[in-house]
Parts: C-alpha cells; sequence; structure tokens
C-alpha cells in the first residue's frame, strides 16, 4: 500500500496498512469507571484487557475481564495503552523515555487523562525513533497549546480537551452540578465524590 490516500480514488489498496482490532491487548493505566465501562463496552473486540493500578486489590476486579499487572509487564506486552490515572507527582511524566522504550514499536498511546503524564518531548522522540506505532492525546502538558511538534507528526492524533463532549454530555454536567449544590444543601452527599472519607462531620 502507498503511504498516502489520493482523494477521488476508489481504490482500496491506497493508503496504509490497517491492523484489525480484534484480539488485540488493552493496557488500563489505572482501572477505575471509565476503563471498566470502556472495557464492558467493547466486548465485541474480544480484547485482552491488562490494567496497572496499585490502588486496585484484585478482589476488586472479579465482575470485569482484566488481569492485573506490574507497570513493566503492561508495557511490554499491551497493544494499546490507555492513561486514566489522575495527575498526582508519582504520575507526572510517568510516561517517560524508559516508558517508550519498553512499549512495543507497534503499541498506540492513548491519553484521555491529564497531559503532564506523559513526557511529550520524550513520546515525540520515541515516535521519531520509531519507538511507539502512535498517539492519541485529548490533553497537552500546556493547554491551550498551539504549538507543539506533535501537531506534525502523521503518528498523532491530538485533540482539544474534549474525549467528553457531546450535547447530551454538557447538558448533564450542568444538571450534575446543580443536583449536588442541592444535595449539599440538604446535608446529602454529592454524586461522584472522590474521597468522601477526607470530610469530617
Amino acid at each position: 500500500m502507498t503511504d498516502r490516500w489520493d482523494p477521488g480514488t476508489w481504490d482500496w489498496k491506497q493508503g496504509q496498512s490497517i491492523e484489525a482490532l480484534t484480539g488485540q491487548t488493552v493496557g488500563f493505566v489505572a482501572f477505575g469507571k471509565i476503563p471498566q465501562t470502556f472495557a464492558k463496552l467493547a466486548e465485541g473486540f474480544d480484547f485482552e484487557y491488562l490494567t496497572y493500578d496499585p490502588y486496585i486489590q484484585t478482589e476488586d476486579l472479579a465482575e470485569f475481564p482484566v488481569t492485573k499487572v506490574e507497570w513493566e509487564t503492561l508495557l511490554e506486552t499491551s497493544d494499546i495503552v490507555s492513561i486514566h490515572t489522575p495527575l498526582v507527582e508519582e504520575t507526572r511524566h510517568m510516561f517517560d523515555t524508559e516508558a517508550f522504550e519498553m512499549m512495543k514499536s507497534s503499541a498506540i498511546l492513548i491519553n484521555t487523562a491529564r497531559g503532564p503524564i506523559v513526557d511529550e518531548s520524550a513520546l515525540n522522540t520515541a515516535l521519531q525513533n520509531n519507538a511507539i506505532g502512535g498517539a492519541g492525546l485529548d490533553v497537552m502538558e500546556t493547554e491551550p497549546t498551539y504549538d507543539s511538534p506533535l501537531f506534525e507528526r502523521e503518528e498523532t492524533v491530538i485533540t482539544p480537551h474534549v474525549a467528553w463532549y457531546s450535547e447530551s454530555s454538557l447538558a448533564k454536567l450542568r444538571r450534575k452540578t446543580a443536583e449536588n449544590i442541592t444535595r449539599y444543601l440538604q446535608d446529602e452527599s454529592p454524586h461522584g465524590f472522590a474521597n468522601e472519607a477526607s470530610i469530617q462531620e
């Protein structure tokens, strides 16, 4: 196949080769509600799921088709690595040169969590050196970003922090905010509490 698609030509043999998703290994960095939903929605692709999450117990994964593994195993084994961890000091630049060197040369990195989890300079170098196959980024180290060498790379898809967006999700976001204010004023626990135990009576 050729490297470029020629617009207006009806020929499937043009363009880059496309690998089938079926049977590939997806590695989740953290396994909270979003990746749990991902795993349920994508059942038809027959993915193998791995997760690196030091804060979740193996027994808590019993209802999900996912195997808890060490960090190195996730990087070395996954065809797709999807980031879902929060940004804290221990996850800042979690994906650095060393991490990219452990990944498959064909692996795809997806970051819909927080930009600084990925060292963008190291990512750009990894792509230049064919250390990984590509990246899909919905978040960047600095936002908004208007100038990045990653913008020029054909192996990247970059969106401006909009992975959450739809008209219905926007309406839901506004409704949930109003409901949480009401619940708080009525001495009830808000929806989606990240650390309820931290609130003192």
